[in-house]
């Protein structure tokens, strides 16, 4: 699978595949249905990715990640990034160049 850049995905897509580095990530909620936003980029755009469950604790800032079977949702005017499958972290820390 070739991954998309965020600049192209659009409302609607599904199956989307897309590589960026998380430069944020806030817990939104602790309830029954654990819920985190991660601000991902790719140097062609910014997206929000929505993480739920176990997805909050696969991404840390600075990572450099995969997100597979990826659906993008307007929300709010905004468009944002969805998946149901697990993410792949490819490096840790991607601002620092070192790989772990």
């Amino acid at each position: 699978m070739t991954a998309m850049k965020i600049k192209d995905l659009r409302s609607g897509m599904k199956n989307t595949v897309i590589e960026a580095i998380v430069k944020t990530k806030e817990v939104v909620t602790t309830s029954s249905k654990p819920h985190a936003t991660a601000l991902i980029e790719d140097g062609t755009g910014r997206i929000m990715l929505n993480l739920w469950r176990d997805q909050i604790d696969q991404v840390t800032v600075g990572d450099k990640i995969i997100v597979k079977k990826g659906f993008v949702k307007l929300w709010k005017g905004k468009l944002e990034l969805n998946t149901w499958s697990a993410i792949e972290r490819v490096r840790e820390k991607a601002d620092s160049g070192v790989q772990k």
